[in-house]
Parts: C-alpha cells; sequence; structure tokens
C-alpha cells in the first residue's frame, strides 16, 4: 500500500467583467478562450457545435506538463454556469465552476471555484505552491485579461 496522501486544495473568487454575461459567457470556452487568455492553446477532441457544450472534451498545454485533458460537465447558458473537469495525467485533478451574474451595472460578475486533488509527489508541490496570494493573483489576471479583450477586441499582450 501507497503512502501517498494527496494535497486537496479550494480556492474561489468572484471578479468584476465590464460587459454583460451575455457576452462573457461564451468566452468561456475552449476555443473563444483564445480570444481573451494570452498563449491559451487548446485542441477540441469531441464537440458537436466545436465549442463549449455539455459533453465537450478538449486538451491544453502547459509547459513542462503533460497535455491537460479537460471535460465540460455542465454547461448552462441561460444560467451562465459552466462546469469543467480536468486531468494532467499523473500529477492533478481539478473541478473548476464559472458561475456569471448581471451585477446590475454596466457588468457582470464572475465566480470562479477551483477544486484540485493532487495525484503525485509532483501534483503535491505543484498545489502547495498555490497559495491564496497566488490564486488572487490569478483571478486578476483573468479580470483584466477578459476587460482588455472586451473593450479592445484583442488579446492582452503577456505579462
Amino acid at each position: 500500500m501507497s503512502e501517498f496522501k494527496a494535497v486537496h486544495v479550494e480556492r474561489g473568487a468572484r471578479i468584476k467583467i465590464q460587459g454583460p454575461a451575455s457576452r462573457v459567457f461564451p468566452l468561456l470556452c475552449p476555443v473563444r478562450e483564445a480570444y481573451w487568455a494570452p498563449g491559451w492553446e487548446a485542441a477540441v477532441l469531441y464537440s458537436q457545435s466545436g465549442y463549449a457544450e455539455k459533453g465537450c472534451v478538449f486538451t491544453s498545454r502547459h509547459p513542462g506538463e503533460p497535455d491537460t485533458i479537460w471535460l465540460i460537465t455542465e454547461h448552462d447558458p441561460e444560467a451562465a454556469v459552466v462546469r469543467f473537469s480536468r486531468v494532467t495525467p499523473g500529477i492533478k485533478l481539478a473541478d473548476l465552476l464559472i458561475k456569471v451574474f448581471e451585477n446590475g451595472e454596466a457588468g457582470c460578475e464572475m465566480e470562479v471555484a477551483y477544486t484540485w486533488t493532487a495525484l503525485s509527489e509532483e501534483g503535491n508541490r505543484d498545489l502547495s505552491e498555490l497559495t491564496a496570494e497566488e490564486y488572487a493573483r490569478e483571478m486578476d489576471f483573468w479580470q483584466a485579461a477578459i476587460n482588455h479583450y472586451l473593450k479592445t477586441g484583442q488579446t492582452m499582450p503577456m505579462p
């Protein structure tokens, strides 16, 4: 029996987006994420529409890791809710739930909740470095990148 004990991390944030939910929600898609996320590369393996939908399967690349495999487990445009399950083989597993809310002003808010579980000592190291401050920086980047795209129609330059 293995002595491995997985690190489990939960993080959440709410970010402000300067656009309506009807314009923002479609950007939560393996294809459309490239519009706003600099460096994002995804390969859609299965989707009836070619875009985000329940059952969509795709991969993404992160330097120094095997391809991450994603599955959209929930996709409700009317409620503006999408949930992804993702696994980076031999490293970590994650659940990502995103809800988009109108905020009554000139935009909306996104609630972004991640739950990660390590699959190995490498995953334990990765997740141990994912502090609340690091997650907040990542969510600040999401906010800036999406708002930049909505304002300019261009992907924000890499930081």
